[in-house]
């Protein structure tokens, strides 16, 4: 099988295209406060905070508190993972979601490929 110019440059654009998707996966996990076992925290709790997100409202770090996520009992639905950081309302929604999805119910960390994070955890009050 002879392979021409035009065949081996589509098969490197093909590779580099599955090195990209492979490199750019976000990461999830169900860690959070050492209290997230622990009975103050509740499904219940989280599940109220998420029916506070606004879609179309942007919720970033380094604001006041309000800005940065919304919270119910001591479930907190935030945005993390640095300074500059930012999710809209519907992608945090889509995160806890997929947390779920991964049977985290009362915690967890969806980290995106920029090191930003939407966190699911113990929060003292709200």
């Amino acid at each position: 099988m002879k392979l021409t110019v035009t065949s081996m440059l589509l098969v490197a654009m093909i590779l580099a295209v599955k090195l990209q998707v492979a490199i750019s996966q976000d990461s999830f996990n169900c860690g959070g406060s050492t209290l997230c076992s622990g009975p103050l925290i509740s499904q219940q709790q989280c599940d109220e905070a998420k029916r506070k997100i606004v879609a179309t409202t942007r919720y970033f770090t380094g604001g006041s508190s309000q800005e940065t996520g919304v919270c119910s009992g001591h479930c907190g639905l935030l945005v993390g993972g640095g300074s500059n950081c930012d999710l809209t309302g519907q992608e945090m929604l889509d995160a806890f979601s997929e947390l779920r999805i991964r049977e985290c119910a009362k915690c967890g960390v969806k980290t995106y490929n920029d090191a930003c994070q939407f966190k699911m955890d113990y929060v003292a009050s709200c």
